[in-house]
């Protein structure tokens, strides 16, 4: 069994999705002779999916809920079995290569950090230089040559500064392939760096993607197709040693692909079309992946009458340890040897017969991290692929229009067939997204109308008495990137009156073109080549604003310690006018920062000394994301009894969770970095 992990690879980053656009020659070679999961959810940032990969168990229960920073004595808690420890049960030997990211505080052993697996080759934390391999100060690859390698065994490994991740990787799983017992059966985890930021790639793979013309998409390319010839040699090697007939090889990605939309600095030109959002949000983009798997001609799913035909039914990243075990001979839906339950479902007897009745039709939707967090639910009926998402799911900078891709990596005046720069199909302009994929243009409702042909010419242009801003500027939260032409700012004012997502602009005549329309009505601040739409916050005035007297709110803050407001009229005003902000509390025992900004409505405490926002419904949107994938209809009013039925079976799954994060070992010291006389100051276990 050959597990392959592409970090950060967006949904439309690969060959066979992008009509070639971007060079993965063997990814689309074993997709055409294998099985897509075209149903299949992960989790929005990579260390909890990679959890969940190892143990076949939800964040909420495993308790990886986001990715895990560098120097925090957390990670993968020592009760769960991997994936590895259970294979073991069926005489597995297993190996991973590559990113760990699931902790490496200890340093009692191999078997600690790594459990079930023989060997470890690559990096502890998330994301590096491929070249330097220095994350966050500190040099981070490492050698771990056995199960039981801890203090005096583990190993820097120097001698590979300079040499490119990907290629690392991959030669280093060909090592293991080559001198493996062909007669053991064999577990390879191959976790690639690639495509995570930062861009790097050895020029080769930039020029296998010649055609695209714009640079950024195509540095991106090169590094997929730098992770594509990793995977051919992965193939190659397990052909040479003559076990490539008796071996299954699944590929995935860990979360969609970062766009500059959602709350992250990873987006360096991956794409998501055609879903909504990206890494480090539940929007299809960020959750549904990339997912094939390879069968060879002596495993009994390649003899399976249903091989070859795309896997539709629901399946999670939870899925794969008991659906492997069952592929393995073991029973992938009994009792876990250490007690705890599976939220994972094997999904072999579906694979091998898909008369057989779908084994999962429903997965939890999560995000911890504030201030776009979030839950959601994924339901599929006879007819419908219902998907809820509550809480704050907002872009940041409160950006909540669509978009599949990043778009801080485009320019205003580029078309690039393979890399399209509009967030909407635009049919008035080449290259749009429609001529990227014509059979998707059913996908796109009329709800987007807003956002289309923003710039088109206007009838009527705002009155010279318009109430403006003069001399401001107002940055952020474009509806589209690098704005719309306009001769004037009555033009402009015009533009965002008649687009019903906009709700505030700039003018600005020293900029190309010029008019910009803001989907919030962000700070301004000087510039005198500007001309803005007036502040319209809410002016939280004592008559005409609701307040909880006597109501705290602890917990949840924006910024830590709170900030300056004179009266809690203008906290309530400042959180208006916050990303992120939810509710506030405003505390007049806690001068002289007495505003605190949170970032969701928590529970609240009687305190004489402040004052709150009150108390409002959790915001719900659902959609059907079989005939709406790109999330733009929300339907939460016109069926409320399935939107309170979805939100009642969150509410009931949550009533398991364990404490996020995981909490820090608190024993451990403050980490300090191990120094090497021919790297420097590296990444060790410290605790």
């Amino acid at each position: 069994i050959i597990f392959i992990v592409l970090d950060d690879f967006g949904f439309d980053d690969v060959g066979f999705h992008n009509g070639g656009g971007v060079s993965t020659p063997a990814m689309d070679s074993l997709h055409a002779d294998g099985i897509e999961l075209t149903n299949y959810y992960v989790e929005c940032v990579c260390s909890p999916t990679r959890a969940t990969f190892m143990t076949g168990r939800f964040p909420l229960h495993h308790g990886v809920t986001d990715w895990l920073k560098p120097g925090v004595a957390n990670g993968l808690p020592l009760s769960e079995l991997t994936i590895a420890n259970r294979l073991a049960e069926a005489d597995y030997t297993s190996h991973a290569v590559g990113k760990w990211h699931l902790g490496f505080y200890l340093s009692g052993g191999f078997d600690s950090n790594f459990s079930g697996f023989q060997s470890f080759f690559g990096f502890y934390g998330g994301g590096e230089d491929y070249y330097e391999h220095t994350e966050s100060g500190a040099y981070d690859w490492r050698e771990e040559s056995t199960p039981l390698c801890g203090s005096g065994c583990t190993k820097i490994g120097s001698s590979y500064q300079g040499s490119y991740s990907t290629e690392l990787i991959a030669a280093r799983s060909v090592s293991v392939i080559a001198g493996h017992d062909v007669n053991v059966p064999l577990f390879l985890y191959v976790s690639f760096q690639g495509v995570h930021s930062p861009a790097e790639v050895p020029v080769r793979f930039e020029n296998a993607n010649s055609n695209i013309t714009y640079d950024v998409r195509r540095k991106f390319a090169g590094m997929v197709t730098a992770v594509d010839e990793g995977i051919g040699n992965v193939t190659k090697a397990l052909e040479a040693a003559s076990i490539l007939d008796e071996s299954i090889v699944i590929v995935t990605s860990d979360n969609g692909g970062p766009i500059d939309k959602t709350v992250s600095t990873d987006a360096i030109g991956s794409s998501n079309f055609p879903f909504r959002g990206g890494k480090h949000s539940i929007w299809e983009g960020g959750i549904r992946a990339v997912c094939f798997m390879w069968a060879g001609t002596h495993t009994a799913l390649r003899t399976a009458p249903w091989y070859g035909a795309p896997f539709e039914g629901m399946f999670d990243a939870a899925d794969w340890l008991p659906t492997l075990l069952d592929a393995s001979g073991l029973n992938g839906n009994g009792p876990s040897p250490n007690g705890l339950s599976l939220d994972g479902v094997s999904q072999w007897g579906e694979l091998m017969d898909r008369r057989v009745p779908h084994a999962r039709n429903m997965t939890l939707l999560n995000h911890w991290d504030n201030p776009t967090g979030g839950d959601g639910l994924r339901l599929d009926s006879a007819n419908w692929r219902w998907k809820l998402i509550r809480g704050n799911v907002a872009f940041e900078g409160g950006d909540n229009t669509p978009n599949w891709f990043s778009s801080s990596n485009c320019e205003a005046d580029v078309h690039d067939a393979t890399y399209p720069c509009c967030c909407a199909p635009n049919t008035t302009k080449p290259g749009n997204l429609m001529s990227v994929s014509p059979d998707s243009t059913a996908l796109f409702d009329t709800s987007l109308n807003a956002l289309q042909d923003v710039g088109s010419a206007v009838d009527d242009v705002c009155p010279s008495d318009t109430a403006i801003a003069e001399g401001i500027c107002r940055a952020g939260n474009d509806l589209v990137h690098g704005g719309v032409s306009a001769t004037s700012w009555q033009e402009c004012c015009s533009l965002c009156t008649t687009n019903s997502s906009c709700v505030a602009w700039t003018y600005n005549q020293d900029a190309a073109s010029r008019c910009f329309l803001k989907s919030e009505p962000t700070p301004g601040s000087a510039g005198d080549s500007c001309v803005s739409s007036p502040d319209n916050s809410r002016s939280c005035a004592a008559e005409d604003t609701d307040a909880a007297v006597g109501i705290c709110r602890p917990g949840d803050d924006l910024v830590e310690g709170g900030v300056a407001a004179g009266s809690w009229q203008e906290c309530c005003s400042t959180c208006s006018m916050a990303t992120g902000c939810e509710a506030w509390t405003f505390n007049t025992g806690s001068k002289p920062t007495p505003c605190y900004l949170k970032s969701g409505y928590t529970e609240s405490t009687s305190d004489v000394n402040c004052i709150s926002s009150p108390d409002v419904p959790v915001p719900m949107l659902l959609f059907d994301v079989l005939s709406d994938p790109g999330e733009t209809t929300d339907l939460s009013s016109v069926y409320p009894d399935v939107a309170e039925m979805m939100s009642a079976m969150i509410d009931s799954l949550l009533e398991s969770q364990v404490p996020e994060g995981p909490p820090a070992n608190s024993s451990c010291p403050v980490f300090s970095w191990v120094l090497d006389p021919l790297v420097g100051d590296t990444w060790a276990p410290w605790c």
